[in-house]
């Protein structure tokens, strides 16, 4: 028997052994009944391409024949051989949704298969195992194999879980300091449980009776609540040790801090927990102390949360951010989440570095690791990034168009489909962007739940590919005909949930538009959001994006005009009265961005259909081959998920289609900074 490789060992191989090269001669088609989204994972979708085999997922059937007739199906007819795997979701269908010429041509050749996680995990319940990343399938798999459990209930699965997967352990969580320590290991990490899991976890530590007075249902598992509790009992914290030290100094906040309850003294300097408490302060998770004298603190363990006057230290935050990041760069290996995190943290070294005073010394820090970063993620990309759009939707998002499929699973899931739900989609806005705005909602009502994520957005990164597919809820292949506009944006999210059973009357779409003040569209926004009838809202908000294109300070200066807008409050109070009027929200963006440097224009008259600095959209692959010999550096783009025209021709690293040595703000490459986008979500808790 031929060993599994790495990526088919473990849970991967259960699947792949039905994929050899002899099963792809054998038949053009199989069908895998797959409900709970196991083909869709990225190393079995590698494996299944290593074996020759290409997978399309059944969820929509006009898409998916439009794509069948266009990619496959003319294909054989001119004699190539490409064995298709044809995935079917949902639970509910039977063989009788697939087209009956697909079906019959799998059944002749027995390759009608059914996956589901109660043959992959049997011993476990499998409504937990349901809630799972599928990144989390290997430790688990690890676990049952290594610990042989037995068959076990949904209570003894939550347990096993909970210990074997996200190394929780709460029955052995005696004292104070070790719940602190296990809840800064699990909220720096940025660890998201499935909520019947956190619903566990507080039971069983509410059920050691030790921790009476502890906020546990709130701090749990909201890490911004967390990280709320932490950062008032700070001030509390180092005014008691001012004051030990013969400083007399107010009391914090003016005797209005403690706005989270629970506890008021915390044992920071417990040796398991003040080991967190640099990284919090220099990642920007908790706001150093302002105000207080930083002397009697420096070079002791409290110095990074005493800033002395605001912006102090960020020079410091800045070599720490990176060294962190230059340790865990991913690899070509890498899960996408992985890469996610790793933006997460770019996007907090970008914030730091656009206020810091500019200088050489900031740029030899920071231009480096960027060019380290980015040479490790491209060569990510162009092997995975093929593999993403068929990545589940459930339960976290991987690329934008699985928003709105995220949004309408998770209504389902929460209150049948009745409840109300906002996408707010902000044109450009990249992770470092969002950073910024982040930080102007510190003063969120206590009881808002703020979840943060990311999300790949489609390549070329342009709105009208990108942002349509968020709202179309499919790749750029499903909507070629309106690819250069965004005029369908609204019918397209319309459309989306009348399948979907939602009435017209109950979806509404709003739009800013040109040059239309802020106030005048959140009023429009919140006089939408005050119908009664109104279920599902989406928003584009284009204030970012106009800030990119008339930026002429480059990236810093559209983060300053980000940061001055984000300090009006008009943004916070646009949220807050969505919150107020019952609505979940989901904050996006359709694309990044990135300051880039011109390399000159192509001479192409109106053969281009030229959208965006760092792509150019060409006719056909002819016309591109031209533009390509002018411009040798720059890289033609795959067909991924993209109809045959037209052909992207993509600027090279840092620069773009502009006049030699221009500099400006702009989008439509693959860096880093303008794939990876934010996908937030806000609630308010209960």
């Amino acid at each position: 028997m031929t060993t599994p490789s790495p990526r088919e060992a473990g849970w991967r191989h259960y699947l792949l052994k039905h994929f050899t090269p002899a099963a792809a001669a054998a038949s053009r088609v199989t069908v895998v009944h797959d409900p709970d989204d196991l083909i869709s994972e990225a190393g079995v979708l590698e494996g299944l391409r290593a074996s020759g085999f290409d997978v399309i997922p059944f969820d929509d059937p006009i898409a998916f024949r439009y794509a069948y007739e266009t990619r496959y199906r003319e294909s054989w007819d001119r004699g190539e051989e490409t064995p298709l795997v044809v995935v079917l979701r949902v639970r509910e269908g039977g063989d009788v949704a697939v087209p009956y010429d697909l079906l019959s041509r799998a059944q002749r050749h027995g390759r009608v298969l059914r996956f589901g996680l109660s043959e992959l995990f049997p011993q476990l319940a499998p409504s937990v195992v349901e809630a799972l990343d599928r990144s989390e399938f290997e430790p688990l798999w690890n676990a049952v194999r290594d610990h042989g459990p037995g068959e076990l209930g949904e209570n003894a699965t939550k347990d096993f879980v909970l210990r074997h997967v996200f190394d929780l352990a709460p029955e052995l969580v005696r004292a104070p300091a070790a719940l602190l320590a296990m809840l800064l290991r699990r909220h720096f990490r940025g660890t998201q449980l499935p909520r019947t899991l956190d619903a566990r976890l507080v039971e069983k530590l509410q059920g050691t009776g030790r921790f009476g007075d502890w906020p546990l249902q709130t701090i749990v598992p909201d890490r911004n609540q967390f990280f709320r509790f932490l950062e008032e009992r700070w001030a509390h914290f180092v005014k008691r040790k001012a004051s030990a030290n013969g400083e007399e100094l107010a009391e914090a906040g003016g005797g209005d801090w403690l706005k989270v309850p629970g506890p008021v003294d915390l044992p920071f300097d417990h040796s398991d927990v003040r080991v967190w408490i640099d990284n919090l302060f220099v990642e920007g998770i908790l706001e150093p102390m302002t105000g207080v004298p930083t002397e009697p603190f420096a070079g002791t363990w409290m110095a990074a949360g005493v800033a002395g006057t605001k912006g102090a230290g960020l020079e410091t935050r800045l070599e720490k951010l990176a060294v962190r990041i230059e340790a865990e760069i991913p690899g070509e290996e890498a899960d996408p989440q992985a890469w996610i995190a790793t933006a997460k943290l770019w996007a907090e070294l970008l914030d730091v570095s656009w206020q810091v005073h500019p200088g050489a010394e900031v740029s030899a820090r920071v231009e480096p690791l960027r060019n380290r970063i980015e040479e490790s993620f491209q060569l990510w990309l162009r092997r995975w990034y093929s593999s993403l759009a068929n990545l589940p939707f459930w339960p976290k998002p991987t690329m934008v168009h699985h928003v709105p499929h995220w949004m309408a699973h998770t209504a389902l899931k929460a209150d049948g489909g009745g409840g109300r739900q906002a996408l707010l989609v902000l044109d450009g806005l990249s992770l470092g962007q969002w950073t910024i705005l982040r930080d102007s909602l510190r003063t969120l009502p206590p009881t808002t739940r703020l979840t943060e994520g990311g999300a790949f957005a489609w390549v070329p990164t342009l709105t009208s590919v990108s942002r349509q597919a968020i709202f179309f809820g499919n790749a750029p292949l499903f909507f070629a005909s309106s690819l250069l506009t965004t005029s369908r944006d609204e019918s397209h999210w319309r459309r989306f949930w009348e399948d979907r059973g939602v009435p017209r009357a109950d979806v509404d779409f709003l739009l800013q538009r040109q040059q239309e003040p802020d106030g005048t569209f959140f009023g429009r926004i919140q006089t939408a959001a005050s119908r009664p009838n109104l279920r599902r809202l989406a928003v584009v908000i284009s204030i970012v994006d106009g800030m990119l294109h008339g930026s002429v300070t480059g990236s810093r200066g559209v983060a300053a005009l980000l940061r001055d807008w984000g300090s009006t409050g008009s943004f916070r109070s646009l949220l807050t009265g969505l919150l107020e009027r019952g609505f979940r929200i989901v904050l996006t963006s359709d694309h990044g961005n990135v300051e880039a440097e011109g390399l000159g224009r192509p001479n192409l008259g109106a053969v281009a259909d030229e959208r965006g600095e760092r792509v150019l959209l060409l006719p056909d692959e002819s016309i591109r081959s031209q533009v390509n010999r002018d411009f040798p550096t720059a890289e033609p783009w795959p067909a991924w998920g993209l109809p045959p025209s037209p052909v992207p021709l993509l600027a090279p690293g840092r620069s773009a289609f502009l006049a030699p040595g221009a500099r400006a703000v702009v989008h439509g490459g693959t860096s880093l900074e303008e794939v990876i986008v934010p996908f937030i979500q806000l609630e308010v808790h209960e």
